[in-house]
């Protein structure tokens, strides 16, 4: 595929596809098998008729609709493995270092998209592309136009920046409350990945913030993305020997969870009726009226015990680390790269690698062809197969 990043059209992307042949159906053909496609609209409306963002014609984020569909998964399936979702859930160690007290919190949180900054002042071509925007312009032939030198960025570059291993691009918290000391100070913040799942899905954040209209906007640049990715050495290692761990209250055995208005007038009425303080807590949070809050008093057998979103979460952590963590060795399978120049307008499109062909795959829309020039480089999102 000849790909260029300035571009709007996926015609002028695709001049050098080999479409596949078409049978009398209007199905694409490839080798003497027939796949049936599926629109994407009809897909989007069938999923997502039930959110306002996504109802409209408006160009969303690629990123948030898998999100948004990977929630969908874990909101009808729960955190299991047989769910569609599961094979990419991963956990994300975070660790904060606290500068006054020198002690550290560790924190796994469950996550399906691994996000990387993509650093351009990290390019391997600066000087070449400082000459590009520096050159004469009043004398170039406006028939035949230089092509465009784009800041080139190693992949391990954009992984040290994210995962930790650059010092200079630790996240700073200002004007942190220690929760050793009581006063304000600063904190550092790493992420790294607690484990492997089946399937990683990357995002390169191609967009910064102007500093002049404060919007997103997005950097065209070439990225040197692997077919074969080792992170093992992004694996978070936990608590040290050496660290000490910052030890923090418990806020339900400090102080009471404050109710809302309606709730404590609820709780009111209840121990007006002679029930125990603690449970008419329990049913006011765990019913929206007086009569259901009664019922639920008065007969245990209907009573829903409340989780906790915290141990929600617990929960899901473990299930990843025992049943979705391997090899840290990945193999790319699939990207996808967003054509146009704005990031809230353009077009999506997908390319996969076929293991029957030994070729890239461009799918765009309803549309399917071999892609001899797969532009790896450019792609917005990555899907990797963690191998054995």
């Amino acid at each position: 595929v000849k790909f260029d990043a300035s571009k709007t059209s996926t015609e002028e992307n695709e001049k050098e596809n080999k479409e596949v042949e078409t049978d009398e159906s209007g199905l694409k053909v490839i080798g003497h098998d027939h796949r049936v496609a599926v629109a994407p609209r009809m897909l989007r409306e069938a999923a997502c008729s039930l959110h306002y963002d996504y109802m409209g014609n408006e160009q969303q984020d690629c990123v948030e609709y898998f999100r948004f569909m990977i929630n969908k998964f874990v909101e009808t399936d729960g955190m299991r493995p047989d769910s569609p979702g599961f094979d990419f859930a991963h956990v994300v160690e975070e660790r904060l270092f606290d500068q006054q007290s020198q002690q550290v919190k560790y924190k796994y949180t469950p996550s399906s998209v691994l996000q990387l900054v993509v650093p351009i002042h990290k390019a391997t071509n600066l000087k070449e592309v400082n000459a590009f925007k520096q050159r004469d312009k009043s004398k170039e032939d406006p028939k035949n136009k230089p092509r465009a030198v784009l800041p080139n960025i190693p992949f391990q570059e954009c992984l040290k920046h994210s995962l930790g291993m650059d010092p200079n691009a630790q996240q700073t918290i200002v004007d942190y409350i220690s929760p050793v000391t009581g006063e304000r100070g600063i904190a550092t913040q790493t992420v790294q990945l607690s484990t492997f799942p089946k399937y990683l899905c990357v995002q390169l954040r191609r967009f910064i913030m102007d500093e002049k209209t404060y919007q997103p906007v997005k950097t065209v640049c070439e990225v040197e993305v692997p077919r074969i990715l080792d992170l093992q050495q992004y694996r978070g290692k936990g608590p040290q020997e050496h660290e000490v761990i910052i030890q923090e209250r418990n806020e339900e055995e400090t102080a009471e969870k404050e109710l809302p208005a309606a709730k404590k007038a609820m709780v009111e009425q209840l121990m007006m009726m002679g029930f125990p303080e603690d449970e008419c807590k329990e049913a006011a949070l765990a019913c929206n009226n007086v009569d259901a809050a009664m019922n639920w008093l008065f007969d245990p057998s209907t009573r829903v015990p409340l989780e906790n979103p915290a141990e929600r979460g617990e929960k899901a952590v473990e299930t990843i680390k025992e049943l979705n963590d391997g090899s840290s060795k990945y193999r790319l399978r699939a990207f996808i790269s967003h054509l146009g120049h704005q990031i809230n307008a353009g077009h999506y499109v997908c390319h996969t690698y076929d293991d029957k062909l030994k070729h890239w795959v461009l799918k765009n829309d309803t549309k399917v062809s071999v892609s001899k020039n797969p532009p790896i480089k450019h792609g917005y999102v990555y899907f990797y197969e963690r191998m054995p």
